[in-house]
């Protein structure tokens, strides 16, 4: 009996059990009552006599008539009052007065053979009225201490039959507020059971909606209060408890993905280190052959010769950066950080770096003269982000550099007015292989990504006031 409805359900029966004791002593109470009594023993002075009428008549007619009827008489009334407890009787002749009497169960210590005194008149007149009637007659007188009671009814055809008792009336004032008590505790326990039988019916039916609730749900339950604070406060334990495996899973499943991504990269980085070695000899080749033959004989070369060959060194070197560049993702990145002055380290990268184009500078907001990095990786990170822009920007349009050193964090910004990354390319943007550029090969911004990791940073990106704006950003470490 561990179930919450099991003990209230043996609860309400225990009450039901209280109820019914507590019934049954009132019950028993009620017959002890003055009026309860009084009938009780009305009824009992009647039926004796008129026992003792079909006893008495019983006998053959020549015993009622011969001289020995008086005797007769005296032996049916100690034959029927020995099973009556508490009740005398006699017979009574109009001229003779009471010619027998009997009280076999008398409590006294000797046999009572005589007519009470005090109550001859009243027997006598009952008696009278009986044999007038030719009926049972009863009487009634009650008292302060007890209430008499006598019966008389035709015995033959002269004389009459009478019973009495007495009854002690309880009017010491105990029966009233004993029972009025065992009334209220009655009506106690009668509410209790009933409230604990409607608390577990309606406790039953919430336990059901909840466990409903939760048989129709598929991950994260959706409970509707029932208006109970303990209930609701477990449903919400619960919905609590779902959600966060809810949500573990969903981590576990974007884990999963990133897992089984990496593990392709990983494969893919193995096959193009292999193939970027296999690739740089025949681009070594390749510029060599270029190149000697562009100084061999420059003035016997036609001007669409020179063009060619300048063409054919031009791609060398962009399939060369795309091989060193396929290198350096499949090495990990390691950063060297010293205190680097974030002037000097600027004005090398604009002024040492061969730019296609111009772009603007802004140093505004450098609040620290130094920063802990490692330059020339940092450096390496910038340049990615500048000729990102360049290479999305269109030939008229705006590239800006942004450097500041506000909150505690270094950041280095580019923007530039191209046109917006497609929504399915920029979730995946500092992905390796992800461009959003048809001839891009999506390894620079994945490098920016992992020189900004080393350096316990980040990188983003994105889309504000027409502008792309990529930035890279790297907290402030002690050295």
């Amino acid at each position: 009996m561990r179930s919450l409805s099991s003990q209230l359900t043996a609860i309400c029966l225990v009450s039901a059990l209280c109820c019914i004791g507590l019934g049954w002593i009132l019950v028993g109470i009620y017959g002890q009552t003055d009026g309860v009594q009084t009938e009780a023993a009305a009824r009992q002075v009647q039926t004796e006599c008129a026992r003792l009428g079909e006893r008495f008549a019983a006998a053959t007619d020549a015993a009622r008539a011969s001289d020995h009827a008086q005797e007769l008489a005296g032996v049916v009334l100690q034959l029927v009052l020995q099973e009556a407890p508490g009740v005398e009787g006699g017979v009574y002749d109009p001229a003779r007065g009471n010619i027998a009497y009997a009280f076999p169960t008398y409590d006294g210590s000797d046999t009572k053979l005589d007519v009470p005194q005090a109550e001859r008149t009243n027997i006598e007149t009952v008696a009278s009225r009986a044999l007038a009637q030719r009926g049972t007659v009863l009487y009634t007188r009650e008292g302060r201490r007890e209430a008499l009671l006598i019966a008389a009814c035709p015995l033959g055809r002269a004389w009459a039959a009478w019973t009495m008792t007495r009854v002690a009336n309880a009017r010491d004032g105990t029966y009233g507020p004993l029972a009025a008590g065992l009334a209220v505790l009655l009506a106690v326990v009668l509410v209790t059971a009933v409230g604990l039988a409607t608390i577990t019916r309606r406790w039953r039916a919430k336990f059901d909606a909840v466990g409903k609730a939760l048989a129709g749900s598929e991950r994260v339950p959706s409970i509707p209060p029932t208006g109970s604070p303990e209930i609701d406060r477990l449903s919400d334990a619960v919905m609590a408890y779902a959600a966060r495996v809810e949500e573990a899973r969903r981590e576990r499943l974007a884990l999963d993905a990133t897992l089984q991504r990496h593990e392709r990269l990983t494969t893919l980085g193995r096959m193009t280190a292999t193939v970027a070695h296999e690739i740089r000899n025949p681009i070594g080749t390749m510029r060599l052959a270029a190149e000697n033959a562009l100084h061999a004989d420059p003035d016997g070369m036609s001007p669409a010769a020179q063009r060619s060959l300048g063409m054919v060194l031009t791609q060398v070197d962009r399939l060369n950066r795309v091989v060193e560049s396929l290198l350096a993702m499949v090495q990990p990145v390691r950063v060297v950080p010293t205190w680097t002055p974030l002037d000097a380290w600027l004005d090398t990268f604009i002024h040492e770096t061969s730019w296609p184009r111009a772009f603007d500078v802004d140093a505004d907001a450098v609040d620290e003269p130094s920063w802990y990095m490692d330059g020339e990786q940092m450096r390496r990170a910038a340049e990615n982000l500048v000729r990102n822009a360049m290479q999305h920007a269109p030939a008229d349009g705006r590239v800006r550099l942004a450097v500041s050193t506000r909150g505690r964090v270094l950041r280095v910004a580019v923007e530039n007015d191209g046109e917006p990354i497609a929504a399915d390319v920029a979730a995946r943007l500092f992905e390796p292989f992800v461009s959003g550029r048809i001839d891009g090969h999506g390894l620079g911004l994945a490098l920016v990504m992992d020189i900004a990791l080393a350096h316990g940073g980040s990188a983003g990106h994105l889309r504000e006031h027409d502008m792309t704006r990529f930035f890279i950003e790297v907290p402030w470490h002690a050295s």
